[in-house]
């Protein structure tokens, strides 16, 4: 009962403090709370996917170190949550924000979990469109936009020179993994085709 008190909105707008430490503070929490007490986590699942989604627009360097841990849980064990959550709408745009612009000095933190994140983005966002859409069928899949959001933040001028590799790295896994989501979407079995 205690523990639920805790969880009410106000702990919530901690997100939204102007203060690094607290936001940071209010993240690890969050990693806590689903590691170490998943039920009284799965309590509050719409709360944590709405704080942590919002976080994306993160724009401190410690803020995104103590933010992508907690978010890649909760996508692993809260996937429907996550999809639920308004937030969830702005997933991409505000990925594609962070990347255009460098990730803000965090280029490292984010290139390491971008993979694990774009593994687990919904598929309608990381196979190509059907030919049952308006589109043609040979469109990107909209996490292709990734790529080129990836090589804008490249010649970001708030990228570190130290950051330009793990960023190329993240290019290379993420297209990797859009390469064989498409193969996977091909084959008439939905699964890859042998290489």
């Amino acid at each position: 009962l205690l523990g639920e008190q805790m969880l009410l909105p106000p702990l919530w707008r901690l997100a939204s403090s102007r203060t690094t430490s607290i936001r940071c503070a209010l993240y690890s929490f969050i990693q806590t709370l689903l590691e170490r007490a998943p039920d009284l986590a799965a309590t509050c699942a719409p709360s944590l996917a709405a704080t942590l989604l919002d976080a994306l627009k993160e724009q401190d360097p410690a803020g995104h170190a103590a933010l992508w841990e907690p978010l890649l849980v909760l996508l692993q064990r809260h996937p429907d949550d996550v999809q639920a959550s308004p937030a969830a709408k702005f997933i991409l745009p505000r990925l594609l924000s962070l990347l255009k612009h460098g990730c803000h000095g965090a280029a490292p933190t984010v290139a390491t979990a971008l993979m694990p994140l774009v593994a687990q983005l919904p598929t309608d966002l990381t196979r190509p469109q059907s030919a049952s859409t308006a589109r043609p069928p040979t469109s990107l899949a909209p996490a292709a936009a990734i790529l080129d959001a990836i090589y804008d933040g490249l010649r970001s001028p708030t990228l570190a020179a130290a950051h330009f590799r793990p960023m190329l790295k993240a290019h290379a896994e993420v297209l990797l993994l859009l390469v064989a989501t498409t193969r996977a979407a091909d084959a008439p079995d939905g699964s890859a085709a042998a290489a």
